[in-house]
């Protein structure tokens, strides 16, 4: 039997550079955990799911047991708690099809709203997370491509030349370090 060590599990977090919004994640349920149970043995950790289940969604109690399970590699405690179960969605809900896209980029065209077409052109033709788009920079449009670093990772996304060329005079007043997509805040 061994005690629950939060305080070094949260320095094992920060080592392992786990996003500050990850380590926060796991602290809570570790602590959360720790404030019914001693120790760290695979029946309390069960009866923790099952208590779970009635507070969050199968998505929630996988990301929680995700940080007991860490702490189970920290402590190097063997453990087998499974994920729960989902089932994948094979495909998307929700999205325009070719014909409403046009139709947008017409009706905007028409409008002369050349700033939100360009940003919807940068969203559907990069691929890019709506937080990735809003730090593309006029720079990487010209390069061909950006690279973001987010939630520990680095993804680079690659910006088509027939995008780069349709956004030349769009561009024109940008500073290279500038970001193309415009909201409210930068105008």
């Amino acid at each position: 039997m061994q005690m629950i060590d939060l305080k070094g599990f949260e320095e094992y977090l920060h080592e392992n550079e786990l996003s500050p919004s990850t380590v926060n994640l796991y602290m809570a349920t570790l602590k959360k955990f720790s404030e019914k149970y001693d120790i760290t043995e695979k029946k309390f950790m069960i009866d923790f799911k099952s208590e779970m289940f009635s507070v969050y969604s199968p998505k929630t109690v996988n990301l929680r047991l995700s940080a007991l399970r860490t702490y189970c590699e920290y402590k190097n405690i063997p453990c087998t708690i499974n994920a729960v179960k989902m089932q994948k969605i094979s495909h998307i809900e929700n999205v325009i099809t070719v014909a409403q896209y046009r139709k947008l980029i017409d009706s905007l065209e028409q409008d002369g709203q050349v700033r939100w077409i360009a940003n919807i052109k940068i969203i559907s033709m990069t691929g890019a997370r709506i937080s990735e788009a809003l730090r593309i920079t006029k720079a990487d449009v010209l390069g061909g491509y950006a690279t973001m670093f987010t939630k520990g990772k680095i993804r680079t996304i690659q910006i088509p030349q027939s995008l780069t060329d349709e956004l030349q005079a769009y561009l024109k007043p940008f500073h290279d370090d500038e970001t193309v997509i415009r909201n409210k805040n930068n105008l």
